[in-house]
């Protein structure tokens, strides 16, 4: 029971960081009402493939990624004012960004104990909390270097 509510947790501050990040590169559109579900709707479309797969017995496959693609894709064209390559393009650069900062500290502490990780049935809560914290800082560091005072703006249709 714990795990399934950990694992909310978890995709709650996915979502928030997914939306934090393409806020920062994309305009939103007004869309009215469908506003005020948007983290709802988002929580959800990442919400889902990770349950399919986790009740599949599945931890990692490139299938999960085309489904969460999937399911956010259409959500990002509904919200934000970009080209459908635009938008495919920083899916793909937060999704990276996410796994890579969750690839490298499992990594590097596979590199310094000798276990990549350890599959005894109990998560490791604390250990997942602060990579997830670590995600936060990198959302907040992304945030703070594109809009600065420096402003760069949003990307312009001629540099793509």
């Amino acid at each position: 029971m714990i795990y399934y509510l950990f694992s909310c947790m978890v995709i709650l501050i996915d979502t928030w960081c997914c939306l934090y990040f393409l806020d920062t590169f994309l305009r939103k559109k007004d869309v009215g009402r469908w506003n005020n579900v948007r983290f709802l709707l988002f929580y959800i479309a990442l919400l889902l493939p990770s349950w399919t797969f986790y009740l599949l017995g599945i931890t990692f496959n490139w299938y999960k990624v085309l489904m969460v693609l999937a399911m956010v894709f259409p959500l990002e064209v509904l919200y934000y004012q970009a080209s459908k390559k635009q938008l495919f393009f920083f899916w793909i650069l937060f999704y990276s960004t996410a796994i890579l900062t969750e690839w490298v500290p499992i990594a590097i502490r596979g590199w310094l104990f000798g276990e990549l990780y350890t599959d005894a049935g109990e998560p490791e809560y604390l250990f997942a909390a602060m990579i997830k914290l670590l995600e936060i800082v990198l959302m907040l560091l992304v945030r703070r270097i594109w809009k600065s005072p420096n402003e760069f703006q949003v990307i312009k249709r001629r540099e793509w």
